[in-house]
C-alpha cells in the first residue's frame, strides 16, 4: 500500500492510488485471517475499509477520489463475493471468511448502497440498477436467513424492484418509455406469484398465510395503481383479489349449491327482463371508463 502511494506521488498518475486502496483492503483481510476473527468482525472491518476508500468522493469528484472510489467498490464487491461463497459452502466452516447468510445479506446490502451512491455522485445510470439488484439479493438473503418459507415476500421485493427500475428508466431522459409491458411484468411478479401460491396451498395453515399475503399485496397493487395511474397495477390487483376470493370461497359455496343456483337464476331473469337497458348502461359505463383511463399508463 505504501509503495503504491509512493508511486502515485512520484509519477503523478492518480489511478495508481487505486492500487494503494486495494492493497490496504488486502492487508485488512490478511489481518482478519491471521486473527481468525469472527464473522461479524470480518463484515464490519471490510465494510469500514470500503467506506474509508469511498469517503473522499463525498467531498470531491476529482483528484484521487475516483481511484479510491473504484477501490472501495471492488472491496465491497469482493466482500459480497466472500459472503456468497460462504453460503455456497465453499469456505471452511467457522473461519474468518465464513460470514454466514446474515453476513452475506449485510455485505450485499452494502454493495448495493455503494453502487447507488456512486451512481448519484458520478451520474452512472447502470450503477443505480445494479445497486438496486444487489439490495434485492440482500433482501432475499435476509428472508432466507430468517427462514421465511412463504413465497410472497420474495415476489414482493422482486416486483418492487421491477417497478422502480421501469419508473427510473422512464424518468431518466426525455422520450424514454417502457410501455405497458413493464407494468404487467411487475404486476405478475408482485401479485401473480403470491396468488398462484395461495391457490396451490393445501394445508389450512398454508392456505391462510398465502391467501392473506396475496390479498394484502393485491390491495397494495390497487392502491399503487390509483396513486401512480398505472392500469396494469390496478387491474392486476383487482384480478388477483377476485381470483383468491372466488377460489377460496368455492368450497364454501359448493356446500350451499342450491342457494347459489337460486341466486344465479334470479340474476339471469333480471338480466333477461332488462336486457335493452343493461346494454345501454354497459355502453355508457364503457365510454366513461375509457375516458377515465385515457391518460393512464
Amino acid at each position: 500500500a505504501f509503495a503504491w502511494a509512493a508511486g502515485t506521488v512520484a509519477s503523478g498518475e492518480r489511478w495508481y492510488a487505486a492500487g494503494a486502496g486495494l492493497a490496504l483492503a488486502a492487508t485488512a483481510a490478511a489481518l482478519l485471517a491471521w486473527a481468525d476473527a469472527p464473522a461479524a468482525a470480518t463484515v464490519g472491518v471490510m465494510t469500514l475499509v470500503s467506506a474509508g476508500l469511498l469517503a473522499p468522493t463525498a467531498r470531491t469528484r476529482t483528484g484521487i477520489a475516483p481511484p479510491f472510489a473504484a477501490a472501495g467498490i471492488v472491496t465491497a464487491f469482493g466482500t459480497a463475493v466472500l459472503g456468497m461463497a460462504s453460503i455456497a459452502g465453499m469456505l471452511s466452516p467457522g473461519s474468518w471468511a465464513d460470514v454466514g447468510q446474515w453476513g452475506a445479506a449485510a455485505t450485499m446490502l452494502w454493495l448495493g448502497g455503494t453502487l447507488a451512491c456512486i451512481s448519484v455522485r458520478y451520474r452512472i445510470e447502470a450503477a443505480e440498477y445494479l445497486g438496486g439488484f444487489a439490495v434485492l439479493v440482500a433482501a432475499w438473503l435476509a428472508l432466507g436467513a430468517a427462514e421465511v418459507s412463504v413465497t410472497a415476500p420474495f415476489a414482493a421485493f422482486a416486483g418492487v424492484y421491477v417497478a422502480l427500475t421501469a419508473a427510473r428508466w422512464t424518468a431518466a431522459g426525455p422520450g424514454r418509455r417502457t410501455g405497458p409491458a413493464a407494468g404487467w411484468i411487475a404486476t405478475v411478479v408482485f401479485v401473480g406469484i403470491p396468488v398462484v401460491a395461495a391457490l396451490a396451498a393445501r394445508t389450512p395453515a398454508d392456505v391462510w398465510v398465502n391467501a392473506l399475503w396475496a390479498v394484502g399485496l393485491a390491495l397494495v397493487a390497487i392502491a399503487a395503481g390509483i396513486v401512480v395511474r398505472v392500469r396494469a397495477y390496478l387491474f392486476g390487483g383487482v384480478a388477483g383479489l377476485v381470483a383468491v376470493s372466488v377460489w377460496r370461497s368455492f368450497f364454501v359455496l359448493v356446500e350451499f349449491w342450491w342457494v347459489v343456483l337460486g341466486v344465479i337464476g334470479l340474476v339471469m331473469l333480471v338480466i333477461a327482463l332488462t336486457w335493452e337497458r343493461q346494454q345501454l348502461v354497459l355502453r355508457r359505463t364503457g365510454s366513461r371508463m375509457q375516458e377515465f383511463f385515457d391518460d393512464w399508463q
